[in-house]
């Protein structure tokens, strides 16, 4: 009798994608945390918090249009520190 060819996930991989995923995640909060009190009220209301762009102003106490912009220089940020030093 033989052996049906089985696929055995390589858990060598996976566990260390989880490790990277874990330290990027770091990385991310990291970076929020160090972002001017503005832009890091406007990420965690709409990223964190997942309330919609309206609902996220509403909260915020300002417009729309002045959440996108925070929330573009809040990414824009984020995005800058998590690639700091990746590049090594």
């Amino acid at each position: 009798m033989s052996v049906p060819d089985m696929s055995v996930p390589d858990l060598g991989t996976s566990i260390l994608s989880a490790l990277v995923d874990r330290e990027d995640i770091r990385k991310v909060r990291r970076a929020i945390n160090q972002l001017p009190s503005k832009s890091r009220e406007a990420m965690i209301l709409h990223y964190v918090a997942s309330l919609s762009i309206p609902d996220a102003a509403k909260a915020a106490g300002v417009s729309k249009g002045t959440l996108k912009s925070r929330l573009n220089r809040g990414l824009e940020a984020v995005r800058k520190a998590c690639n700091d030093g990746s590049e090594d």
